[in-house]
């Protein structure tokens, strides 16, 4: 799985989790009320919004993870190729200068 899609897995896992603490309120019977109104359900709602929201935040910043590593890699490797790149460049004019002197 590429990880442009672990933002949405993790709104998904999110709304799971919401799914499964409303599904135990009412395994266990559990009842909120604000005054004599029964807000369960939107308590329950709430928490799978917010489940899905961190979720999603936290799929992204593990896939910016994986991007800024993969970035840090390449600069690495081009930073080792030029680093080659130079070293080649000293030894061809110490030769051309040796070539010169001959």
């Amino acid at each position: 799985m590429s990880e442009r899609h672990w933002p949405w897995l993790g709104a998904g896992l999110g709304c799971l989790t919401g799914l499964f603490d409303y599904s135990l309120f009412s395994l266990l019977d559990v009842r909120m009320m604000a005054g004599d109104r029964e807000v369960t359900p939107f308590i329950a709602l709430f928490y799978g919004v917010s489940f899905a929201i961190g979720g999603w935040l936290v799929g992204r910043v593990a896939a910016q993870r994986v991007y800024i590593r993969r970035q840090l890699t390449a600069v690495a490797e081009a930073r080792a190729r030029a680093a080659q790149s130079e070293k080649l460049a000293t030894v061809g004019r110490l030769a051309a200068g040796v070539a010169h002197e001959i």
